[in-house]
C-alpha cells in the first residue's frame, strides 16, 4: 500500500485517477468496489465533482492506496509557482505516463552527468527512486506541499514535459479544460 498526502480538491482528482490506473482498474471496476457509478467516478476523476472525504478514502483504499491528510504548509510565491507547474506536470504524467517518464529519465541522466561536484546527488537519488517506483507515489510528490517535496521540486527532472503554452497557463494558474 502507498501513503499519500493531499493539497486540495484539484489534486484529489489527479491522485485518484493515478491510483486507479496504477491499480490496473477501469472506472467501472473501481466504482463497483465502493458502490458508486462509473459516471460519478468519472466526475470525481475530472475534478468537476469532489467526493466526500470518507468516499475519497474508500476509493483510494479500493485502488490499494492508504491515504492520510498532512498539514498544509504555507508556501512562498516561488514555491506556489513551482507547485502550479508540477500540478500540470502531474496531469501530463497521468495522461501519458510513458512519454512523461521517458523525458524525466532522460533529463535525470543529463542532470547526473552535469552534477560533477555532486551537490545535487541527494535529490537526484530521490528522483531516481521515485521514477523507478509507483505512479501514485510520484504524483504525490509532484502535488505535495511538504517541505521535502518543495525542495525536491527545485531539481525536477520533468523539464520539457509541458509545452510552452501549457507551462505559461500553469504559471498563470489557469486550469486545464477537462
Amino acid at each position: 500500500m502507498y501513503r499519500i498526502r493531499y493539497t486540495g480538491p484539484m489534486d484529489w482528482s489527479v491522485v485518484l485517477r493515478g491510483a486507479r490506473r496504477a491499480a490496473g482498474l477501469t472506472q467501472a471496476e473501481l466504482a463497483g468496489r465502493v458502490g458508486t457509478s462509473r459516471t460519478r467516478l468519472s466526475a470525481y476523476e475530472s475534478g468537476s465533482v469532489v467526493p466526500s472525504v470518507e468516499l475519497y478514502f474508500r476509493l483510494l483504499a479500493a485502488a490499494g492506496v492508504q491515504g492520510r491528510a498532512v498539514e498544509v504548509q504555507s508556501l512562498t510565491a516561488a514555491e506556489e509557482k513551482s507547485l502550479r507547474l508540477h500540478r500540470a506536470m502531474a496531469e501530463r504524467l497521468v495522461a501519458d505516463p510513458e512519454a512523461a517518464m521517458a523525458k524525466a529519465k532522460a533529463n535525470l541522466a543529463t542532470m547526473r552527468a552535469a552534477d560533477t561536484a555532486r551537490h545535487a546527488t541527494r535529490w537526484l537519488d530521490e528522483w531516481e527512486r521515485l521514477l523507478a517506483g509507483s505512479l501514485v507515489e510520484l504524483v504525490d510528490v509532484l502535488l505535495s506541499r511538504s517541505e521535502q517535496a518543495c525542495e525536491l521540486r527545485q531539481s525536477t527532472p520533468f523539464a520539457g514535459v509541458l509545452s510552452s503554452t501549457e507551462r505559461l497557463a500553469a504559471l498563470r494558474g489557469e486550469q486545464r479544460a477537462s
